[in-house]
This record gives C-alpha cells, sequence and structure tokens, in this order.
C-alpha cells in the first residue's frame, strides 16, 4: 500500500463522515420539528427549530469537509515539497 492510496482512503473515509453528519443531522431536524408541531401545535415554534437543527447540523457537516480539504492540501503540499528534494 502507498501514500497515496492511504491518504485517498483517509480522504473518503471522512467525506463520508461530513457526508452523514449532514444527512442524519437534517433527518434528526425533521423529526423533532414534527414531533414539535405535533406536541405543542406551534407552527412557527416547529419552524425555528427546524431552521436551528438544520442550520447546526449543516455547520458542523461543512466544517468537517472544511478541514479535511485543507488537511489534504497541506499534506499533499508537504509531500511533493519532501519529493522534489
Amino acid at each position: 500500500m502507498d501514500i497515496k492510496h492511504t491518504i485517498e482512503l483517509i480522504v473518503s473515509v471522512f467525506e463520508l463522515a461530513g457526508v452523514a453528519v449532514l444527512v442524519v443531522g437534517s433527518l434528526i431536524a425533521f423529526v423533532r420539528c414534527i414531533d414539535s408541531l405535533i406536541r405543542f401545535r406551534d407552527g412557527p415554534a416547529a419552524y425555528r427549530h427546524l431552521r436551528l437543527y438544520l442550520g447546526r447540523s449543516i455547520v458542523v457537516g461543512l466544517e468537517i469537509l472544511t478541514w479535511l480539504d485543507k488537511s489534504v492540501t497541506s499534506i499533499v503540499m508537504h509531500i511533493h515539497s519532501i519529493m522534489r528534494k
């Protein structure tokens, strides 16, 4: 197993984690919104809950993907600089 394959595998795992956070967080947000709507019969409050939890899941998922992009870029640049020497 070479370094390129290892990096691609690690990138795939973190990309999957970022997407999973987005998908699962979105599903939880919608379930909590529907639950709030059924329990309290308050549409505006349910909508606020949806926005809050959906926003949180989007931020966390995108944070993971952004961190991954920056990390992979710096690692690849470092490897290229080592190989040139």
